[in-house]
């Protein structure tokens, strides 16, 4: 793994080895002013003054000699550099939709009595959106910048806050491995929660399927960049929610409720698809009218495309 991220969670089921290999050569630049200071530098302006000591680590080659811990090399005959919460420059809050409606896979076989079924035959939105939320958290720990992590369905279910150190990528790939999705969706009222929760200006990357009233949540997405968070929405989607490929009688539940409709899925399919295209086209619009990030994603994209290509577009890095 990266300079800086501790190597005892490479294991993580939730870090693809081969996605984290092509993310090696890359960085994520963030691109608006955090704190008063030029995002994307990585350094911080106030070296020296008021830091919180993080933690120490392995001296590697490259570093500066002045972050040296000279009474610990007195100690232990080793070289550790002293890490500062103040040596990033940009703070990043990945949140995670954890609600009902994202543990669903569109490979899974449908029931007529409408039973729900406690084993997948596929990847869920949920798994999917862990997987993505693990490999940005390493891809920022790595590059030494502050990460934290919320997850939320009705309420906030979970929150750590941003830390840089590079044993901090434990506790946010322990607390992907401990949440399972279930209950309602309650994100517009948990992103303005949020909004008054985190007080520094930073980057904010909602993970979820923005199943809720695209009006409210569009609302406190404005509200954190009223608080001049930078914010990038990846929605998530399973193929067949778009496609709707079934065939025969189906029983329709509410994945965050009891409610069932029996229906013939081919007749539902044209009045269908122009509902779904038309609330993705209200979250498109809302978040680029509004200077928000926002990532339409299928879930049966490989990961390692859709990261390289969203920070080649991010980055301003030409893809060749």
């Amino acid at each position: 793994m990266g300079a800086g991220v501790d190597k005892s969670y490479s294991g993580s089921q939730w870090l693809d080895p081969h996605v984290i290999s092509s993310l090696e050569s890359l960085e994520f630049l963030a691109t608006q002013v955090v704190e008063g200071t030029i995002t994307g530098l990585h350094t911080s302006p106030f070296h020296g003054y008021n830091q919180e000591f993080a933690e120490h680590r392995p001296y590697q080659s490259g570093d500066e000699i002045r972050h040296l811990d000279w009474k610990l090399l007195g100690r232990t005959d080793r070289l550790y550099i002293k890490q500062f919460e103040a040596d990033t420059n940009l703070r990043a809050t990945l949140v995670l939709d954890a609600s009902g409606s994202m543990d669903f896979s569109g490979q899974d076989q449908p029931h007529i009595e409408g039973a729900r079924s406690s084993r997948h035959t596929g990847l869920t939105k949920y798994d999917y959106a862990r997987r993505l939320a693990a490999c940005l958290a390493y891809l920022l720990i790595r590059q030494r910048d502050a990460t934290g992590l919320a997850i939320i369905d009705q309420a906030i279910r979970a929150y750590i806050p941003a830390r840089g150190s590079g044993s901090h990528l434990r506790n946010i790939l322990e607390a992907l491995d401990g949440a399972t999705p279930g209950g309602e969706t309650s994100l517009a009222v948990n992103l303005s929660n949020l909004a008054a929760q985190i007080q520094r200006r930073g980057l904010i990357l909602l993970i979820s399927d923005l199943i809720d009233n695209p009006d409210e949540v569009i609302e406190s997405l404005k509200l954190l960049r009223h608080r001049k968070h930078e914010v990038i929405v990846f929605h998530l989607m399973d193929r067949q929610e778009w496609d709707l490929e079934y065939e025969g009688g189906i029983r329709f539940r509410d994945p965050e409720g009891s409610e069932t409709i029996d229906s013939d899925p081919v007749r539902l399919r044209a009045g269908y698809k122009k509902m779904i295209e038309d609330v993705c086209s209200r979250y498109r619009d809302g978040c680029l009218e509004h200077g928000i990030g926002y990532e339409w994603v299928f879930t049966d994209t490989p990961l390692e495309r859709l990261i390289l290509s969203f920070l080649a577009k991010r980055n301003g890095v030409r893809r060749q």
